[in-house]
């Protein structure tokens, strides 16, 4: 923001800190928002059970966080229907709004920011959907 700003630390035990300058700082790491960002895409991917049982390298894991990509569906609109051909495979994370996951049976679940769906698709080898999947509410989903 380019506003002074103090602070006082005061070290509880002997220490060594390092200090570094604000372009420096970018100049090294980046603009922090994008590498909090993407940490926290890295973490959501390394959740999954399907990934977090593989033996994906860290470099692999960081490579699908940076592809992920920004979707909205609209409430009342549906990604995939039970028994029509699977055509949207991929792992949804839910940034907002909220998704029912149904059957033949009724609804399974129901879920909201935070949490994942399609991460099972990718590892069967089914050629129609098993479940439907509507969307409640207008939601937004890193794919």
């Amino acid at each position: 923001t380019g506003e002074p700003r103090n602070a006082d630390v005061v070290a509880i035990t002997d220490c060594v800190t390092l200090c570094m300058t604000r372009d420096d700082f970018h100049r090294v790491l980046g603009d922090l928002q994008t590498m909090i960002k993407l940490t926290t895409k890295r973490r959501k991917i390394a959740s999954v059970p399907i990934i977090a049982s593989s033996e994906l390298f860290p470099h692999e894991i960081t490579a699908l966080a940076q592809s992920l990509k920004d979707v909205v569906f609209t409430k009342g609109s549906f990604l995939n229907i039970e028994g029509q051909t699977i055509r949207n495979q991929g792992i949804y994370f839910i940034m907002s709004g909220m998704v029912r996951i149904i059957d033949n049976k009724g609804i399974i679940t129901t879920l909201e920011k935070g949490d994942h769906f399609g991460g099972q698709v990718l590892c069967l080898r089914r050629q129609k959907n098993f479940r439907t999947v509507e969307f409640v509410e207008d939601t937004h989903c890193e794919v």
